[in-house]
């Protein structure tokens, strides 16, 4: 672990539902700076967050088994939920990469937010400037239709 690793807190989002620790499915679309990841939760509903705009985003291992590897369990992220990371060494990684750039600010990273969705078989992770989300009940229109909406429609 780095030192930076060690500025990491990581807290259960209030904004953001936690997925179905069973059969989530989750499903991402991303279009320019957007990402909309939709997915089942424990009380029978859609969930639907959109992240914009995305600084960066990572979709895939660890599944629930192997999450005790991921550099945040120790910092409070748990399988089958739904986390924002405090004074995330992700963006500050971001902030040291962009550093380079003629032009680079630093104060664009200042209300950046590092954002974690653990499901069964994968982690989604994003830095964008804020989510926003929706809850549906299942078989209310079809997934790729709340989707789509989500996408051309930020307040859907």
């Amino acid at each position: 672990m780095s030192a930076t690793d060690a500025l990491n807190r990581v807290v259960r989002s209030l904004e953001i539902p936690s997925p179905d620790p069973g059969s989530p499915s989750p499903i991402l679309l991303c279009e320019g700076g957007a990402v909309v990841i939709a997915f089942e939760t424990a009380d029978s509903f859609i969930a639907l967050v959109r992240f914009e705009p995305v600084e960066a985003m990572r979709f895939g291992a660890p599944n629930d088994e192997a999450l005790a590897g991921h550099p945040l369990r120790s910092r409070g992220l748990e399988p089958s939920g739904s986390f924002n990371v405090e004074n995330s060494s992700w963006i500050l990684e971001l902030a040291g990469i962009n550093s380079v750039h003629p032009v680079h600010e630093p104060s664009f990273y200042a209300d950046l937010r590092h954002f974690v969705i653990t499901f069964r078989e994968s982690t989604f992770e994003c830095v964008a400037r804020r989510a926003d989300s929706a809850l549906h009940p299942i078989g209310s229109a079809s997934v790729w239709s709340l989707l789509r909406d989500a996408m051309s429609n930020p307040a859907a």
